[in-house]
């Protein structure tokens, strides 16, 4: 029998207030990432599994490579499905997921934590869907 808990929760804050809450889960589907925009009083929300978690590592790399350039929408397939999407002008990263209350929007002063905080969940969420491997508390 497989009981679902929370493996960590961080909340991620930067100098100007705005907070972004990152929780994981270990269910039945593997670990579930949950981004919570606190700060705000509708608290949009994405989840994402491990392959999206990456995605957005990704995602979040080449934005800060592009700097004021463009940078091309990435769509995180399956049943976390999501759009990961650069608005330069404002220096933030927007996830969409279809039937959530709207798009989480993470500032560019948030990426290199968000960026820290996903390698970590990654490398947990790798190890707890290993058979044999001991669970996290």
């Amino acid at each position: 029998m497989h009981l679902p808990y929370f493996v960590r929760i961080r909340e991620l804050v930067d100098a100007s207030g705005v907070r972004l809450r990152l929780g994981v889960e270990n269910g039945p589907a593997g670990l579930q990432i949950a981004l919570e925009r606190s700060d705000l009083a509708a608290v949009p929300l994405a989840t994402l599994d491990i392959y999206g978690a990456e995605l957005l590592c990704g995602f979040i790399m080449a934005a800060r490579l592009a700097g004021s350039d463009d940078l091309a929408e990435e769509q995180a397939w399956g049943a976390n499905a999501a759009t990961f999407a650069l608005l330069g002008s404002a220096r933030r990263i927007e996830i969409v997921q279809n039937g959530s209350a709207g798009p989480v929007s993470i500032p560019a002063t948030l990426w290199d934590r968000l960026f820290a905080e996903l390698c970590i969940v990654a490398a947990h969420g790798r190890a707890v869907a290993e058979p044999g491997r001991a669970t996290l508390h």
